[in-house]
């Protein structure tokens, strides 16, 4: 079965930040999609 995805609007200013952290992460993010669902895993761990 093929993975379904839906958009998410950041504003501009937080679309620089994950840009800035893609260049600078030694984690190999190709989109910025990859870093906030890469985030949001995380959020959703730490809450347990």
């Amino acid at each position: 079965m093929r993975a379904k995805y839906i958009n998410i609007s950041v504003h501009e200013d937080l679309a620089k930040e994950i840009d800035k952290y893609m260049k600078s992460s030694k984690l190999g993010f190709r989109s910025r999609a990859e870093v906030v669902s890469h985030a949001v895993r995380l959020l959703f761990e730490r809450k347990g």
